[in-house]
């Protein structure tokens, strides 16, 4: 019995001081107090991505805080000088109220519910496979000397003259790592002996990625001009397409038909809002 009142006033303390502390007052704005909860519940109107970035940041909280009172103090001001009943702000504040709305009744009662079992997903990816596919991708290193189209032609003349004086002593065998790191013109990849990550086509310029990918595993291209200049670039690896199993990739495609679904069942949603309201556009009254 000791041990259970124990346990019940330890219980009553911690609930109190953590009530106390949601309770706490950050700011009073005439009658009206601001408490820590407040604050709280206000932060978890912010995007997912920027609530975790605020609750880690004291000076983003302050933000925060002082962005709220600004808007109810200057707000009382506005609308004490009847600010709230011009036409262009009554018009504004309607768009605004009617787009909020719309979208906060549609995420929550319409798509927020939606989910879809592991068995709808493996249907769905049996269907959409094509989608899934990891497309043939390669790593290289390239030598880069940078030569914008709007130099002079003597001044390109010499800059390509530089890029061929490299290329000849990589074909007499110096290492082409130790190279790229001396001479290339490209920040993101010099340090790291002109490696770039792997990337599959249409992630770079045309002519740089035609030319990568007509190379075999430690070939080296000829001069390559694209817009940035001219590069020698080197195959270092190759990775061949890949379907990858349901399996592998679960998660991934659960997200997928997750998004397809509610993507239509707003869509249907909307059209069904839109006959029952009578609603006609006539979209070829649009001009440009």
């Amino acid at each position: 019995m000791k041990i259970l009142s124990l346990i019940l006033i330890g219980f009553f303390l911690f609930f109190h001081s953590h009530c106390l502390a949601s309770e706490e007052v950050l700011a009073r704005v005439g009658d009206k107090t601001i408490t820590k909860a407040d604050l709280e519940r206000i932060i978890s109107y912010y995007p997912s991505n920027q609530q975790k970035r605020i609750q880690s940041t004291p000076m983003l909280k302050k933000e925060v805080l002082e962005r709220y009172i600004q808007g109810i103090v200057i707000s009382k001001i506005a609308i004490s000088k009847g600010f709230d009943k011009q036409p262009k702000i009554k018009e504004r504040l309607e768009l605004m109220t009617n787009d909020f709305l719309a979208n906060q009744f549609i995420q929550q009662e319409v798509i927020g519910k939606i989910d879809v079992s592991e068995a709808e997903a493996k249907e769905y990816f049996n269907k959409y496979k094509e989608e899934f596919i990891i497309p043939e991708m390669i790593k290289v290193r390239h030598i880069l000397i940078r030569a914008e189209k709007n130099k002079p032609a003597q001044e390109r003349k010499a800059l390509r003259d530089k890029a061929e004086a490299l290329l000849q002593r990589v074909k007499k065998g110096e290492d082409f790592a130790k190279l790229a790191s001396e001479h290339s013109e490209d920040p993101r990849s010099k340090a790291k002996g002109g490696e770039l990550d792997f990337f599959h086509r249409g992630m770079m310029a045309p002519e740089f990625e035609k030319a990568a990918f007509a190379l075999k595993p430690g070939q080296i291209s000829e001069i390559v001009e694209s817009q940035f200049g001219y590069h020698i670039i080197k195959l270092e690896e190759r990775k061949e397409a890949y379907q990858p199993s349901f399996d592998e990739i679960k998660d991934k495609v659960i997200a997928k038909a997750r998004d397809r679904l509610k993507d239509s069942k707003k869509d249907e949603f909307i059209k069904r809002a839109y006959k029952e309201a009578g609603v006609e556009i006539k979209y070829d009254a649009i001009k440009n």
